[in-house]
């Protein structure tokens, strides 16, 4: 389940069952009036660019993860319990 904002207007959109990418494209999509999902990936993979935590087509945008799901893996992170392999992979896996 993932909640869709638009950065335009400054309010959540909806929630779609889909992954993150693709409940910003149907956002986008359905906001121009394309109901056809099955071209979607076609026509709008050029318009998604995606950031640390988030991706956007258009004004629309998600979270890439679950912030409470986050915030535990941090703390595990932090009690050494877990490895962040983001930061691991260039060097730098040190407690903040």
């Amino acid at each position: 389940m993932v909640k869709v904002f638009n950065l335009y207007t400054g309010e959540f959109v909806g929630t779609w069952f889909l992954s993150p990418i693709g409940a910003v494209v149907a956002a986008y999509a359905q906001s121009k009036g394309d109901f056809n999902t099955w071209d979607y990936e076609e026509k709008y993979r050029s318009l998604i660019k995606m950031g640390t935590v988030s991706v956007t087509c258009g004004d629309f945008s998600a979270l890439l993860f679950d912030p409470p799901l986050q915030y535990k893996v941090d703390e595990l992170i932090k009690a050494g319990k877990a490895v962040d392999i983001h930061r691991h992979r260039r060097g730098t896996n040190h407690a903040m």
